[in-house]
């Protein structure tokens, strides 16, 4: 895995041949006393996604003012991210990667078709790095938690201005959790009406509506809920809910499942009510609530696994849901990251980077996340060895269509990202305090927030939020 880098500003640029404009009128002279151009780029400002480069124009007395400049910019791993004609001495670069270093290469052209160019001397390549993407957490104060929901874990936020036709017209996103009371687990449903900022600091006040005693429980010692995702899916043209929930049921032996819901009253809540109101409570396997099984670790398809421990939905593809697990009931290793597809008639089952079943997407990895923007996706996760946050890209134009996320499109290990957490006094929240292992995003505002379960070392979990400081 990388370990982080210290940005790197180097001054001059590297060119094959030095060469100067003859003032009498030959395009390029080889052999000259004169001193070639040298550009000397710098990073004027930097961010986990977005550089400002400029450089020093040729001087006036040694040579004609350039045309324009023709400029390249690419990754470590030789990706073109920017090649245009440029007319001034900068330019912005936005959409980059994080804790990526990039070169730049700048051409000055004395005419449009840059037949006639000023080429600088053979000199040491300018890199730069960007910066490592940075999430503070201001409820966090070293070793101290304020939580924004206590004893609660697997936060989903979807925003309701996404959907299309949105019938009800409703505003807002729904977010789901599952809370932990400390005897039982209870999902709920919540609808965020609004977030407030403080523009002096970064704290943030979250406006929720939760209805009391309404949703779904698993029984102590009998079922035990894991982790809860859901989304927003079309039925018939109109749209709906669906909550699924992984589960672990001590019935007869260790028995793992994964089930699901879909809300016949509408974007925002789930009908899973009793007949006389209050929490639909799982009594046994028999009666869930009208659960859905997606997944069953006793089922004999070859697609499943033996435990599913979390569950987290990946945006922007055809049915995907990221499941941490193990394939071995027997097997004591960290446990895995496997990728399940929707497979018809309610079920999924779990495929691979080569599409066998059971076979990890990463492994000795949990608590991951994939978050898309912009149609690029990024896998965040926390590995077991190393006991880091990394990120990886999930970028579409690698294979296939552009519109969606396959597997074949998730960069391969040798591209790893790092990424910080630290607490609202800029020190990093150390792994042994506290991990930040679920998340979901959210944007308002010009501001990337993030809403984390945050693990404690006791192994107790709590929702907070994180505002990325450097975007």
């Amino acid at each position: 895995m990388r370990i982080p880098h210290t940005l790197i500003l180097l001054s001059t640029l590297a060119c094959n041949n030095a060469a100067t404009y003859d003032e009498a009128g030959a395009d390029l002279i080889g052999e000259s006393d004169r001193p070639a151009w040298d550009p000397d780029p710098q990073t004027i400002s930097n961010s986990s996604s977005s550089s400002n480069v400029s450089w020093t124009p040729p001087d006036e007395e040694e040579s004609p003012e350039p045309h324009h400049y023709s400029v390249v910019v690419k990754s470590e791993f030789d990706n073109v991210v920017f090649q245009e004609d440029v007319r001034g001495t900068s330019v912005e670069l936005k959409g980059l990667r994080t804790d990526t270093e990039y070169n730049i290469d700048i051409t000055a052209c004395l005419d449009e078709a840059c037949e006639s160019v000023i080429i600088g001397e053979p000199m040491v390549e300018p890199v730069w790095r960007t910066e490592v993407e940075n999430w503070v957490f201001p409820e966090v104060n070293g070793e101290e938690l304020n939580p924004l929901i206590s004893n609660a874990s697997s936060p989903t936020l979807m925003n309701l201005s996404d959907l299309p036709n949105n019938q009800s017209g409703e505003e807002g996103w729904v977010l789901t959790t599952l809370q932990n009371d400390g005897w039982s687990k209870q999902i709920s449903v919540s609808t965020l009406r609004e977030i407030f900022f403080d523009d002096d600091s970064n704290m943030i006040d979250f406006a929720f509506e939760t209805p009391a005693n309404v949703g779904v429980q698993d029984v102590p010692n009998v079922i035990d809920f894991t982790s809860t995702s859901a989304r927003h899916i079309e039925v018939d043209g109109e749209w709906k809910l669906q909550l699924f929930v992984s589960l672990s049921a001590n019935i007869a032996g260790e028995r793992s499942m994964i089930g699901s819901w879909t809300s016949d009253t509408g974007v925002s809540s789930i009908d899973l009510y009793e007949p006389y109101g209050g929490t639909c409570e799982f009594e046994s396997l028999d009666n869930t609530c009208g659960m859905n099984t997606c997944m069953d670790s006793e089922s004999d398809n070859g697609q499943t696994l033996a435990s599913m421990d979390c569950i987290a939905l990946i945006p922007n593809t055809d049915g995907f849901m990221m499941i941490q697990g193990r394939a071995d009931s027997y097997d004591n290793s960290p446990t895995n990251l496997y990728i399940a597809k929707s497979i018809g008639n309610g079920e999924w089952g779990t495929m691979g980077n080569d599409g066998q079943a059971v076979t990890p997407l990463l492994k000795d990895a949990f608590g991951a996340t994939v978050h898309v923007e912009d149609g690029l996706g990024k896998l965040y996760y926390w590995d077991a060895n190393s006991n880091s946050a990394y990120i990886r890209y999930w970028d579409p134009k690698l294979s296939g269509s552009e519109d969606k996320l396959e597997l074949a499109d998730l960069e391969s290990d040798d591209r790893v990202r790092n990424i910080y957490y630290t607490d609202r006094n800029g020190d990093f929240m150390t792994p042994g305090t506290f991990k930040v292992v679920e998340r979901t995003f959210i944007s308002k505002n010009n501001k990337e927030i993030m809403l984390a379960t945050v693990e404690t070392d006791s192994g107790d979990r709590h929702i907070t939020f994180g505002v990325l400081q450097n975007p």
